[in-house]
């Protein structure tokens, strides 16, 4: 979009280094980040950093669950959504989990339609991806 080692986005970076790139808590930068999102972003109320897909993952379900007092997650069949035990249902030689995890079949939306109506009123969240990279 700027070319290679455009001097604006340079300079900006190196005063962002300047600063640190890891805290161990919440920094001024982050609340500005996040406050800029939820301002710009319909919707958006609350943002949370996370250090991997894994955390971020892991955290989304686990909010699902809180807030619906549901447990079972749809996901699709060898969809990889990190190393969090339930989202690891439908990878290489394991299946579902029953009560936790729940699998469709990506692109086959009759099959979470499927799912969606056999587990009516237990499904805490449905993890969903726009391609699938299978794991294997």
């Amino acid at each position: 979009m700027h070319g290679h080692s455009y001097g604006p986005v340079d300079a900006a970076l190196r005063r962002a280094l300047d600063r640190g790139t890891a805290w161990p808590g919440t920094s001024d930068a982050q609340v500005e980040f996040a406050e800029l999102l939820c301002d710009r972003i319909p919707g958006v109320e609350h943002v949370r950093f996370t250090n991997t897909g894994t955390e971020a993952t892991m955290l989304a379900v686990k909010l699902a669950r809180h807030l619906t007092g549901q447990e079972l997650v749809i996901k699709a069949w060898d969809a990889y959504h990190g190393s969090f035990a339930d989202l690891e249902a439908g990878l290489v030689g394991q299946g579902e989990m029953p009560g936790r995890a729940a699998l469709a079949t990506f692109g086959d939306l009759g099959s979470y339609e499927r799912l969606l109506a056999e587990h009516a009123g237990e499904v805490a969240a449905v993890i969903v991806e726009p391609v699938i990279t299978p794991a294997w």
